[in-house]
């Protein structure tokens, strides 16, 4: 009677969102960013516009669009097929690390779904970045 309980428990667990989000920011705490002690600036440093680029997630394409303001990346709009449930939900948890670390440069995640989402919408904004005119008048 013990397992059955055990069971029931473990399978409830899977069916629970909260605890998908609860992993999901556990993953996040433990992940650092990195960064200097002064704010990169992106292009040289005087671009502000939008630049879009594309990466492959976990179950398709992610789109960003980056906006900037002098060099700095004030904005990020994600578009995605990613489930909303894990994939959507640790897009959203990721955006504030970008724009705090003003960088696509975030450490990986571990596990096998935030690996492959987190690895294209990094990808998804250094393509972004990399379409800054080389100078800005």
């Amino acid at each position: 009677m013990q397992y059955h309980t055990k069971m029931s428990r473990r399978i409830e667990m899977k069916k629970n969102p909260a605890s998908v989000i609860t992993l999901l920011a556990i993953c996040l705490m433990l992940t650092g960013c990195s960064s200097s002690d002064s704010t990169p600036r992106h292009g040289d440093g005087k671009f502000s516009g939008e630049v879009s680029g594309q990466g492959d997630g976990f179950v398709g394409k992610i789109g960003v669009a980056v906006t900037l303001t002098k060099g700095i990346i004030t904005g990020l709009d994600v578009t995605h097929i990613e489930t909303d449930h894990i994939g959507g939900v640790f897009i959203e948890l990721v955006k504030p690390l970008v724009l705090e670390a003003n960088s696509f440069e975030i450490d990986a995640i571990t596990s096998a779904t935030c690996q492959d989402t987190a690895t294209g919408l990094l990808e998804a904004g250094r393509n972004a970045l990399a379409q800054i005119p080389p100078l800005t008048p």
